[in-house]
């Protein structure tokens, strides 16, 4: 990227921060890029709300082109909103690369579990205070961007209230629904969340170190590394 346009970049970046509430990343290499806490309003949605929308993009699309594949070749699948989601699978660990549009934020879900239940199986009260959580088993929790480590990230966590999640056939908690319709469930998920605002047009390099307990009792410890190459928009034909 040639310096001239570094001044026209990071006036729109200012821009884009300010109309969406996200602290400013531009000229922020060598020193902290802060994710939105829980309390913030991003593109008019608290830190709650993209958790549920990351939830939702997740577990609606089938294992055969989800975004969870640890090759990475199917993480732009579904990316509709200003919001670009990144959701890696334990107990996995790799490396993934993102083509990222430029403008977009970039929400990263550590040690989230969704827990669904069936039309039927439990009421929306029982659903709620479900204590089914891998967030609490969380013991090492370690995230970093372009090199600079997020401090005191275990205050990113979020516990939503009941939303809806559509899941089709092939899904990623495999289990058996219609092979001609997606089916509806009520869902809450609990993990920890990291919405860093859009970053300058190049390369970087956002990773997450996780260690614990799966709920059930199984031992982890993963490093995921995510190269992210923003990119502007073609121009215009002429």
């Amino acid at each position: 990227m040639m310096v001239p346009h570094r001044t026209s970049l990071t006036r729109t970046i200012l821009c884009l921060l300010a109309a969406a509430g996200l602290p400013t990343a531009a000229g922020a290499a060598s020193q902290e890029i802060k994710p939105a806490l829980p309390g913030d309003t991003v593109f008019g949605l608290k830190l709650v709300d993209w958790a549920e929308a990351l939830a939702q993009w997740a577990v609606s699309i089938p294992t055969s082109v989800n975004p969870r594949d640890p090759t990475g070749l199917y993480g732009g699948v579904g990316q509709r909103t200003p919001v670009w989601f990144i959701k890696s699978a334990l107990p996995n660990s790799g490396t993934q690369d993102y083509a990222i549009p430029d403008g977009k934020a970039i929400l990263l879900s550590v040690g989230s579990l969704v827990h669904e239940s069936k039309p039927g199986e439990m009421t929306e009260d029982q659903l709620a205070v479900d204590p089914t959580t891998q967030a609490d088993q969380v013991a090492t929790l370690e995230v970093s961007l372009d090199g600079v480590p997020v401090s005191n990230p275990k205050q990113y966590r979020v516990r939503t209230p009941v939303f809806n999640i559509t899941i089709p056939p092939n899904n990623v908690f495999g289990e058996s629904v219609s092979t001609v319709e997606d089916e509806r469930r009520a869902a809450v998920t609990d993990g920890y969340w990291f919405l860093f605002p859009p970053l300058p047009v190049w390369k970087h390099v956002l990773t997450r170190h996780v260690a614990g307990t799966t709920i059930d009792g199984i031992a982890y410890d993963t490093r995921w590394t995510f190269n992210l190459n923003i990119e502007k928009p073609n121009e215009p034909l002429q």
